[in-house]
């Protein structure tokens, strides 16, 4: 079946509703009244929001709150979340994961694939293409409607060489899709955080091949430089902040990065075995109890535990979750990073953030991509519909 049959048109965006879209995602659901007041506009103003956005069926009327006194209740709507739907997918080899969310968060389709055996990056494609044409099916047999992609990798995915697919304009062209294409740690973010509550900032540590540190509130991302405006660092570059100009040289091109001494690739350079090339292969070694890995992970873990500290003081970090593949060796060195925050933090600081491995780094992720999806759609109203 061609992708024709299955490629959807880009609409208008929404405009001046999508101020009212934004203010139902924060503090839904509510009153048309009530949201004219927010936002400063006439009722008239506001009632013109809601028909566009109605229309769309991005909003739906959901409850009725009496007000003391004689009158009508008011009628509540907030965002339609159950037809309104984003989809994730999630390339970290060996595996290859897709999942289709609504606005609930509740997956409702997700496939995986192990990609261990394919002998280029063109291959990965077909198995693209069977989960968004079965996805885009599931939605128009239920009326609703897509919103967004998000495709995040263990590597540039979006930048095209020798080897590699240009993601971003494969999906763009043969779907006329909204997508936006990353590394895999936004995404991890989105989907550890919404563990805790909505209001809490999250410090989310990504600890793969490289290292994160992504501080999230409110459903939503902090950029660095809204936490420390003096710095202005954007928000990767915190792996890369120099914490001795001697030391070993980083990727980056820069000596003594933070990633130099806690990223995954380091730690396997420290480690020096011939049998030891991938995070799985650092990971078993882990795993059985090999004392120089633990050695050279716990040392990594508190250098970490150390850097992090001062940035819980500075972001207002209230909880910390560590995801990516090397949480799986995170409990075993839980102690060592716990000494590194001890340097600045005092126990009941360090008690108080309830440090805790992810129970799913994978299934987090590909939620966290769907989740990240839906928030650039409610941020800038580009959405599609199925045709």
């Amino acid at each position: 079946m061609s992708h024709k049959a299955h490629r959807l048109k880009t609409e208008p965006k929404l405009g001046n509703s999508l101020r009212t879209l934004q203010l139902l995602d924060r503090k839904g659901p509510l009153a048309k009244k009530q949201v004219a007041q927010t936002l400063g506009v006439t009722k008239p103003a506001a009632l013109d929001h809601f028909r566009i956005l109605s229309r769309e069926n991005l909003v739906i009327p959901v409850d009725r709150k009496f007000m003391p006194g004689p009158g009508r209740p008011l009628e509540l709507w907030d965002i339609n979340r159950q037809d309104n739907y984003t989809i994730g997918i999630v390339i970290e080899p060996p595996l290859l994961v897709a999942g289709l969310s609504n606005f609930s968060d509740k997956l409702r389709m997700r496939c995986e694939h192990d990609i261990s055996s394919l002998k280029a990056t063109e291959d990965i494609l077909p198995l693209i293409d069977e989960f968004m044409i079965g996805a885009i099916e599931y939605i128009k047999s239920h009326n609703g409607k897509l919103r967004g992609v998000w495709l995040c990798s263990a590597g540039p995915a979006h930048m095209p060489s020798q080897n590699r697919v240009d993601f971003h304009q494969y999906l763009a062209q043969n779907y006329d899709l909204p997508v936006n294409v990353s590394a895999l740690d936004v995404a991890a973010a989105f989907g550890e955080a919404a563990r805790f509550e909505r209001n809490t900032i999250v410090g989310v540590i990504v600890w793969d091949m490289g290292i994160a540190i992504i501080p999230c509130q409110d459903h939503r991302v902090l950029n660095f430089h809204e936490l420390a405006p003096a710095k202005k660092l954007g928000l990767h570059d915190i792996a890369h902040v120099i914490i001795d100009r001697r030391g070993p040289k980083c990727i980056c091109g820069h000596n003594g990065c933070l990633e130099a001494y806690t990223g995954g690739r380091a730690i396997i350079k420290q480690i020096d075995r011939p049998d030891v090339n991938t995070l799985k292969d650092l990971i078993k070694l882990a795993q059985n109890g090999d004392e120089h890995t633990l050695t050279v992970l716990r040392d990594a873990a508190r250098i970490l535990g150390d850097f992090v500290a001062s940035n819980v003081q500075i972001m207002g970090i209230e909880k910390l979750i560590c995801t990516g593949l090397l949480s799986r060796v995170f409990p075993m060195v839980r102690d060592a990073f716990c000494q590194g925050l001890d340097r600045c933090l005092s126990p009941e600081q360090i008690q108080s953030l309830e440090i805790a491995p992810s129970d799913g780094p994978l299934d987090g992720t590909l939620l966290g991509a769907c989740r990240v999806a839906r928030q650039v759609f409610i941020s800038n109203g580009n959405y599609t519909a199925v045709s």
